[in-house]
């Protein structure tokens, strides 16, 4: 399976590919949300730690062909820390 998420490092754009990892992608909740609910999502504040390093939110929205899910796609926005 292939996930890319590109994100700023510095001043240049840096690449995981997120189901390469440890980061066990097919549990987390701006993936599942979406499958299992057949609908768009926005994920609570949370820190980007070993990405963005920042503060964010990610919208999550499924993509069909055909009635099917075949794929989620996503994009973030920096928030300000929660208080």
């Amino acid at each position: 399976s292939y996930s890319p998420y590109w994100y700023r490092l510095n001043s240049s754009l840096a690449m995981k590919n997120l189901a390469d990892t440890t980061y066990h992608i097919d549990s987390q909740s701006w993936l599942r949300l979406p499958i299992d609910g057949k609908k768009a999502v926005w994920t609570e504040p949370y820190f980007d730690a070993g990405g963005g390093e920042i503060w964010m939110r990610t919208r999550s929205v499924p993509v069909y062909i055909n009635g099917k899910i075949i794929a989620v796609a996503t994009t973030d926005l920096e928030v300000e820390k929660p208080k």
